[in-house]
């Protein structure tokens, strides 16, 4: 029998499906601990952190009583809360045996982390904000765990400028971020799609600047136009006001989550331009339309640029009570510069020698701006070019040459690979594999010069993400890669793991109502495949809560495909899409063999020529041609048939046999 067969995983005793997996945690024996009516909680401490365990605890058994004395407790079901100076300020040790569980922090954070460790030992449909479902056995396996991060820099960032997203999807995102022990929300809220912090100085930026021509899900970088009146439709943007960045800063920081802003500059700066012109350079032609703008870059020559920068940047720092603020500083057109009379002025003044160490002295007087005010400027690896600000940290995102040069510099680094990061490429580009295998500080680096990686983040930009349910697709399964990485240290980290405890956090995902990917099969052969035996199979994973579903029409699969059992018998040419299913009906992604069976003849029997046949349509992606009825066929004598153009909607297949000699070495 030729079989197509998963990876699979043959575990006795599965390890707890906890993310990002602990430094350290081992399965105890002894009975479980419970959650039951009359748990309580025993603690001196009243860290802020505290209210998250409570809160869990009165979700699933009613009202929970916290006592500073263990008086009167034996024999109850005690959690026991207590501060351990030996601990680190985001680690935390938790165990749990019996009527016990007992739970040591180093700083509030770690006490939310422990929570957040025990909500996942817990079944499958508790979340963070609460619980879904019915089961009143609320148990926790007997375990012992030492945790803390590698990493002190573990984020995740949105882009809402190309497509925007409300206020109650943003905390939910933190949500995300939190309950997974990442600690970073980079919110990208200033690009070319659009304005998204209100500013009070300047209210234009947000009333015209914060809306484009066109509708949800348009994007197009050489489209771009504000609109100055609000009746025309259609329209899309938005913006948050000040009152809901407030609101949303409060709700990450009580979820330990620092709010980075990225206020765009000195490029990509599409919608200031069009409301203020008078920011950009000098000499750009006029826009052929009121809402546009021939340049997106500030002009770096007038003192006017500089002054609005620092109000908005005022206003940025009176929102936003991180230490990090985020100027961008990627892909500058400074061409603009080259051109401008006015910037072409500042490099003689200033004595610059080219427009890259312009780019520099705008970053550089900036980040004064930011010193001033007891902040740091973090800004994309282009902030390199022409020299870097004394105090900046590189965010490098270009590969990993950036991080490197600035690290070795003597400055700090967060690692964004395009390669492992960037969460708005495909599966297929990027798998969640492919993610777990990264490692954020090069080797390239010494034990010196790594320590100032302080760890990496995963980018969502959203010209092509436009609903909530997209977004999450494309960052679950990955973001929990992402925070096992930054997470986990390396001789913890391993795939076999890490795939046994997803397929069993799956479950968890569902009972949230989160939209994520699941992979499609993972057969031997995902493309054609010449067959020499009559059946085929292929066989789910173990541990999956997935039923593996099928087609053979041409069709991709659906919840109520026929399920796949195999072997099948293979007695035609046959195409085979398949997908895993959801127990709520939901279709992962389609892997699609072809299956032909393999023929041979004497020669003898065989003409010159190369059999064709012709067929109109339009596919993708290359049709397949035995379920196909051609409109044309016959023998050609070459592949130049001469009978179609290249704009037809058409395909052609053409079959003939090749000679394998028994000592050839062929390649296809």
């Amino acid at each position: 029998m030729f079989a197509l067969l998963f990876a699979v995983v043959v575990q006795t005793a599965p390890e707890p499906a906890v993310f990002p997996r602990p430094e350290r945690m081992d399965v105890l024996g002894g009975a479980p601990f419970e959650f039951r009516v009359g748990t309580t909680v025993l603690t001196r401490e009243s860290s802020p952190a505290l209210h998250h365990l409570t809160d869990m605890m009165q979700s699933i058994i009613g009202d929970v009583e916290i006592v500073r004395s263990a008086d009167g407790l034996a024999g109850k079901r005690v959690v026991t809360v207590q501060k351990s100076a030996d601990l680190p300020s985001e680690g935390y040790r938790l165990f749990a045996q019996g009527n016990e569980m007992v739970i040591s922090f180093g700083g509030d954070a770690g006490l939310f982390y422990a929570v957040q460790t025990i909500r996942q030992l817990l079944p499958d449909y508790i979340d963070l904000q609460g619980f879904r479902g019915g089961d009143p056995e609320w148990v926790v396996p007997a375990v012992r765990i030492a945790d803390k991060p590698r990493f002190s820099w573990r984020g995740m960032h949105l882009d809402v400028s190309r497509h925007f997203f409300d206020v109650q999807f943003i905390k939910r995102y933190i949500d995300y971020i939190a309950m997974n022990k990442m600690n970073v929300f980079h919110w990208h809220l200033i690009d070319d799609g659009g304005w998204r912090m209100e500013s009070k100085n300047y209210p234009l930026l947000t009333t015209i600047g914060g809306w484009r021509a066109g509708g949800p899900g348009q994007w197009s970088y050489t489209d771009i136009r504000m609109l100055f009146d609000p009746r025309e439709k259609p329209r899309y943007g938005g913006f948050y006001t000040q009152d809901e960045i407030r609101e949303v800063v409060k709700y990450a920081e009580e979820r330990f989550v620092t709010v980075v802003p990225e206020i765009e500059l000195p490029g990509h700066t599409t919608p200031s331009i069009v409301v203020h012109p008078d920011l950009g350079c000098d000499g750009v032609a006029p826009p052929s339309e009121r809402g546009r703008t021939n340049s997106n870059v500030y002009c770096a020559g007038k003192e006017g640029t500089f002054q609005f920068l620092e109000d908005v940047l005022d206003e940025t720092m009176d929102l936003f009570p991180s230490k990090w603020i985020h100027i961008g500083g990627d892909e500058v057109n400074k061409s603009f510069w080259s051109n401008c009379p006015r910037c072409k002025k500042r490099m003689s003044d200033e004595g610059l020698k080219n427009v890259d160490e312009l780019q520099s002295y705008f970053i550089k007087r900036i980040e004064k701006m930011l010193v001033a005010r007891q902040r740091r400027l973090v800004g994309w690896d282009e902030i390199l070019e022409g020299g870097l600000a004394p105090e900046a940290t590189v965010m490098s995102w270009r590969g990993i040459e950036g991080g490197i040069a600035a690290a070795k510099a003597g400055h700090d680094v967060v690692m964004s690979p395009t390669s492992h990061c960037y969460f708005d490429y495909s599966y297929a580009q990027t798998s969640t594999e492919k993610v777990y295998g990264w490692e954020p500080v090069p080797s390239e680096l010494s034990a010196e010069e790594g320590r100032h990686v302080l760890g990496g983040q995963a980018n969502v930009w959203t010209e092509y993400i436009a609903t909530e349910e997209r977004c999450e697709y494309m960052i679950f399964p990955r973001m929990l890669a992402t925070a096992e990485v930054l997470w986990t240290p390396v001789v913890r980290r391993d795939w076999t793991s890490f795939s046994s405890r997803l397929m069993r956090y799956f479950g968890r995902l569902d009972a949230m109502g989160v939209n994520y990917q699941i992979p499609a099969p993972d057969v031997e052969f995902n493309a054609s495949v010449f067959l020499t035996r009559e059946t085929v199979n292929v066989v789910a994973p173990a541990g999956s809560p997935f039923t593996l579903r099928y087609t053979t029409n041409g069709e991709n699969p659906t919840a109520v495909s026929e399920e796949f059992k195999g072997p099948m018998t293979i007695d035609r040419p046959r195409m085979f899409k398949l997908a895993l299913v959801s127990a709520g009906g939901k279709v992962g992604d389609v892997a699609t063999v072809d299956c032909f069976k393999s023929v041979s003849v004497p020669e003898a029997a065989l003409v010159p020529g190369l059999r064709f046949s012709v067929y109109e349509g339009k596919w993708d992606k290359m049709p397949f041609y035995a379920v196909m009825q051609d409109v044309k066929s016959g023998i050609a004598s070459d592949f130049d048939l001469g009978v179609r153009t290249r704009d037809d909607e058409f395909a052609i297949s053409f079959k003939a046999f090749i000679r394998v000699t028994v000592d050839g070495i062929y390649r296809f």
